[in-house]
């Protein structure tokens, strides 16, 4: 087309002659879009999708959507910059690798340049309510700070990987740190044959932390009753111990327990693997455990507790 055409309200309109365009008019005193001889489109104005509809855009590699800048095969959302020459905003881009046949998008907050330097933070928002909260912030140093609400790991088994840190002298078997949780677990006293002892209300309970497979149980143990308990006395705990591994069994000293009828001496909590439970043992002379059971712990005693063992 030799000069400008208008499409107007009323039909096709023919202006001055200019270099090859089409111009699409408001009806106005203005070109609302204008098509060049390369196909390309200028907006002069807010562009709407209505219905179900979407704006995309198709072509070669290098083809992108630009907001605010003129170059580059991004999306990138301009913010204020100290220094114009240098882009400053957000940016979303990707990469191809050929050799594992995988893509990725790449999230970029691109810095203003300042003393030489490029600084930029990337902070993540969501609402709640009628207000607009920071929840998640990455510094320019690469440290990541969680604002409000928790880091959740939503799949059981999965954590923190630590393998960029060395690895001790041994095997190493894992460097995923894949739980942790802390409560207050309600014991019960049973004989290993029959029958039970009765905890003192209020006092049967052990705070319990757990770290990955490390547990730690403390608290004061009080019986104050017991249920024809015959044989020896097993003392639950929250988690159960390590199967078939002696590296994973507890073992504390107890000293004296109190009101313990014939019981003396040096006195150990024992956790042996495969077991949910403890039991109560004396050291004898020649180091081997001669466990607790009816004869040596009358109906009421109490002693306090403080055991790490490791699960599986």
């Amino acid at each position: 087309m030799a000069g400008l055409s208008k499409v107007k309200g009323s039909g096709l309109a023919t202006g001055a002659a200019t270099a090859s365009l089409v111009g699409i008019d408001d009806n106005a005193t203005s070109t609302a879009i204008t098509i060049d001889a390369s196909e390309k489109s200028t907006f002069n104005g807010k562009v709407k999708v209505n219905n179900s509809d979407s704006l995309s855009w198709s072509g070669t590699s290098d083809a992108g959507v630009l907001v605010g800048s003129t170059s580059g095969s991004s999306l990138l959302v301009r913010t204020p910059s100290l220094n114009t020459s240098y882009n400053s905003g957000f940016a979303i881009d990707g990469s191809y690798t050929s050799g594992t046949s995988k893509s990725q998008i790449n999230l970029k907050a691109l810095g203003v340049k300042s003393g030489g330097n490029y600084h930029s933070d990337m902070a993540f928002y969501t609402t709640e309510g009628a207000t607009v909260n920071e929840r998640m912030r990455i510094s320019s140093a690469g440290n990541v700070t969680v604002k409000t609400g928790n880091l959740v790991i939503g799949t059981s088994g999965k954590g923190i990987d630590f393998s960029a840190t060395s690895d001790g002298s041994g095997t190493m078997t894992s460097e995923v740190l894949d739980d942790y949780e802390e409560g207050v677990h309600l014991f019960t006293a049973v004989g290993s044959t029959s029958g039970s002892w009765t905890p003192r209300n209020g006092w049967h309970r052990m705070a319990y932390t757990k770290i990955g497979r490390q547990v730690t149980v403390t608290g004061q143990i009080e019986i104050q009753g017991s249920s024809s308990p015959i044989g020896d006395c097993r003392i639950s705990l929250p988690f159960a111990i390590g199967s078939n591994d002696a590296r994973f069994n507890g073992r504390t000293t107890v000293g004296d327990i109190r009101g313990a009828g014939t019981t003396s001496g040096h006195i150990v909590a024992d956790a042996t693997s495969d077991n949910a439970y403890l039991r109560l043992a004396q050291v004898t002379d020649a180091g081997s455990l001669t466990f607790l059971n009816e004869s040596r712990l009358d109906a009421s005693w109490e002693f306090n507790l403080s055991l790490t063992y490791f699960t599986d």
